[in-house]
């Protein structure tokens, strides 16, 4: 039986599985290329309320463990009590792009004597599996022993490894290190992005707005005016204005390498810099916050009313912002929590600089080497490396990351 599903994935994925004899203890078996804690602890805890597992194992692609990192996958693992929970990594020359949960119980030679497979889209994440807003998936199963079976065999097969080695490659995995070892780093690229133009609310101008485009009204309160739309600041930020990375010239210096997409930056340093100064950045600027919504929206509701009251906006369809006052309300109050769970969008408008990981997939080997070949060149150019050159040469020579992964921003910066 197959489907498509959005809204109840995870129920859907469950009672699937769970057409099992639930007599019997199950080992749970999940491939995935993509993996969110989250979904996965969903998942799982809700399984177990329905069929007794014994052991839980989820394969997933290499690139996404290391992405992750050894130490959050191991305390995943153990953060489980009632049965053990193991994560291997696949190592493929592309993408393990496989998406399987499968229960099985086996006998003592090792047959299996009852089990489900689900095969679908969904990869074991919060889109995948547990958001009801996430993507709409497909889903099909299986109950038929041989199939399970033939699945269970296959999975044997797969080159697994421990996340005790996820950080070790050998020569044949070169392609497969250089994508592992950019992604240790962030790259930096100069943004103009500012905590003003971020939380202003923006209003479509209607016909008749447009035509009031020179009238001085708007403009006296409050409101930029562009060709087809009109803006607010409704949040005054002056008194917490940052200091924008003052050492940024010096942090590159120590730590950069230069490339077209920006300055690479490992991720060890990038999240230890100015930790302090940023942490107290983010409590005033949410504080302040707090003590002003209140204000805020009822001025948002104020200005559409007049402005709709006028003539001068239209009211759009869903998502936008002049369906109804509460939509400008709403869509304000989104940006406020992006910023809260989007750690690298507030810390690009604190550095000025826009922060953000590898924008190529494992797949795109030509811009993947091309990127590579181009670091090495610039590094090898120096006759003065600095920590990262340094440690960036050092782990392509070893095949090794963690001479990237362990450097830190108080090591010596020649």
């Amino acid at each position: 039986m197959g489907n498509h599903v959005r809204g109840n994935k995870k129920s859907n994925l469950i009672d699937m599985l769970i057409k099992v004899d639930k007599r019997r203890h199950y080992k749970l078996y999940i491939n995935t290329c993509y993996f969110t804690p989250n979904a996965a602890k969903s998942i799982i805890m809700s399984l177990k309320d329905d069929v007794s597992i014994e052991e839980v194992y989820i394969n997933i692609d290499r690139r996404e463990a290391i992405k992750w990192g050894k130490n959050a996958l191991e305390a995943f693992c153990q953060s489980f009590r009632l049965f053990p929970v193991y994560i291997n990594a696949v190592e493929t020359p592309a993408l393990f792009h496989s998406k399987t949960y499968s229960l099985v119980n086996l006998d003592e030679d090792n047959y299996i004597i009852s089990g489900s497979l689900v095969i679908g889209s969904a990869n074991l994440t919060d889109m995948g599996v547990s958001l009801r807003s996430g993507n709409i998936e497909s889903f099909i199963d299986t109950q038929d022993l041989e199939v399970v079976a033939d699945h269970y065999n296959q999975m044997q097969k797969l080159n697994l490894i421990d996340l005790d080695s996820i950080n070790d490659f050998s020569k044949s995995e070169e392609y497969s290190f250089k994508y592992a070892l950019i992604n240790e780093g962030y790259f930096y690229h100069k943004w103009s992005d500012n905590l003003g133009q971020y939380l202003a609310v923006r209003f479509k101008l209607s016909e008749e707005g447009k035509k009031q485009t020179k009238n001085e009204t708007l403009e006296g309160i409050g409101f930029k005016i562009d060709t087809a739309t009109i803006s607010k600041q409704y949040f005054s930020f002056n008194d917490i204005v940052p200091r924008h990375l003052e050492n940024t010239s010096n942090l590159f210096r120590d730590y950069g390498i230069e490339t077209h997409l920006g300055y690479w930056i490992p991720k060890c340093i990038s999240n230890s810099i100015d930790v302090d100064e940023f942490e107290q950045f983010s409590e005033k600027l949410f504080g302040k916050l707090e003590s002003e919504i209140v204000n805020i929206k009822n001025q948002i509701t104020s200005d559409f009313n007049f402005l709709l009251n006028k003539g001068l906006i239209e009211v759009i369809e869903d998502n936008e912002i002049n369906e109804s006052s509460n939509i400008a309300v709403s869509n304000f109050d989104k940006k406020v929590e992006n910023l809260k769970t989007n750690p690298l969008k507030l810390k690009r408008i604190f550095s000025k600089y826009d922060i953000f990981e590898l924008p190529y997939e494992i797949t795109d080997k030509e811009n993947i080497e091309e990127l590579f070949a181009e670091m090495l060149v610039v590094v090898e150019s120096k006759s003065r490396k600095n920590s990262s050159s340094r440690a960036f040469v050092t782990s392509y020579e070893k095949l090794n990351l963690e001479p990237v992964q362990q450097l830190n921003y108080s090591q010596s910066k020649e």
